[in-house]
């Protein structure tokens, strides 16, 4: 029997999963979900292969470090969920419970007891936009109902963040937390996030708020906690040949995998600022963005008429000219967000101008803002 569900109908704000797409003007919409955006070289590869033959050779980036493929057939579907399923990707505990891709064996270990600690809750009833996050410090979280981290020079403890709130408490007592979180948005329905039960839970000791801040992208080689390359890719989008260029440019500089991250880039943990060097070389040379003041750096687009049924208005060819022409629009490293529709499906953070495309799809509003857009 097949595990690939029906997808999902015409509608937007669904969203697509690993098994069950969502249908979108292009086709299906699959999303491929990745533990702390994690893909070794041979999942890159097979990630590249099944979007140039189930696909229409579009790969997505999420702001939640997953990738999606665009324009899937119906009839590729079941293949291209095998196949990708046959290298370990697929895993639905990784959409909800996501890791820094800096995180360390830490981070990592906490996400293990996380993932423990809801093995027996139907996660099935819980809001696909959901998400617990494991954070390194990094702020790599936008978005998440629940935000947990290790407490500074502490074994023993951890930090909760639920909204703007921070609670310090021990490491013990930290899979009952988080039970009692998802099950209370479980039991308010499938659409259930954090911010509409929030004044349910019994609190533990509150400390301070927690840091609401929104950081720029990083970009180039990355050293604060080991060697680090971090790598744009323009848009947000690749393809099958550019994808097979990152593996190869990984593969040659010593790398044997490489991580999505929430700022639609690719991290790569490198074993020597030398390798990281020949790194960033062979990146740029794939086409990605390795520098802040390149002119793509921060330029975030939704797919538009392309692939939305919401507007008619042609995204990607509005970002490529704000790309070519920069200076226009704010300085460089500033976000800039190209929206179809005021849904601003491609924000969650704050942003120095947004285009936002009108209802009747006659034009864009150019709005310089600080603004919040929300999904």
């Amino acid at each position: 029997m097949s595990t690939v569900a029906a997808p999902r109908t015409r509608r937007t704000g669904l969203c697509p999963t690993f098994t069950t797409p969502s249908v979108q003007r292009d086709g299906l919409l699959m999303r491929i979900p990745l533990v702390g955006g994690r893909l070794g070289l041979e999942q890159v590869d097979a990630i590249a292969d099944v979007a140039e033959r189930h696909g229409n050779g579009v790969i997505e980036l999420t702001n939640r470090g997953n990738l999606q493929l665009r324009g899937v057939t119906h009839e590729g579907l079941e293949a291209a969920v095998a196949g990708l399923a046959a290298t370990g990707l697929g895993d639905e505990m990784a959409r909800i419970v996501t890791v820094s891709p800096f995180a360390g064996p830490g981070e990592r270990s906490l996400r293990a007891v996380v993932v423990a600690a809801l093995a027996a809750i139907d996660l099935s009833r819980l809001s696909g936009k959901f998400v617990v996050h494991v954070d390194d410090g990094s702020h790599t979280a936008d978005g998440a109902d629940m935000v947990i981290s290790i407490a500074l020079n502490r074994t023993t403890a951890a930090f909760v963040d639920l909204g703007r709130v921070r609670y310090e408490l021990p490491l013990a007592d930290l899979p009952a937390v988080v039970q009692s979180v998802v099950a209370l948005c479980v039991e308010h329905g499938a659409d259930a996030r954090w911010k509409d039960v929030s004044t349910e839970l019994p609190h533990p000791s509150q400390r301070r708020p927690a840091a609401s801040e929104s950081r720029r992208a990083p970009v180039g080689i990355i050293t604060a906690s080991g060697v680090h390359v971090v790598a744009g890719m323009p848009l947000g989008r690749t393809n099958p040949i550019q994808l097979r260029d990152v593996a190869k440019a990984c593969a040659t500089n010593g790398s044997n995998g490489l991580s999505i991250s929430p700022w639609r880039s690719i991290v790569v943990e490198c074993a020597s600022v030398t390798a990281a060097s020949g790194l960033v070389d062979g990146l740029e040379a794939a086409g990605l963005v390795t520098t802040a003041d390149h002119p793509a750096h921060g330029v975030i687009t939704c797919i538009g008429r392309a692939g939305c049924w919401q507007t008619e208005l042609d995204t990607l060819l509005v970002a490529a000219e704000v790309i070519a022409d920069r200076a226009a629009f704010g300085s460089l490293g500033e976000t800039v967000h190209v929206s179809g529709c005021a849904k601003s499906c491609a924000c969650h953070d704050a942003v120095a101008v947004t285009l936002l495309g009108r209802d009747d799809s006659s034009g864009f509003d150019i709005v310089r803002s600080a603004d919040r857009c929300r999904s």
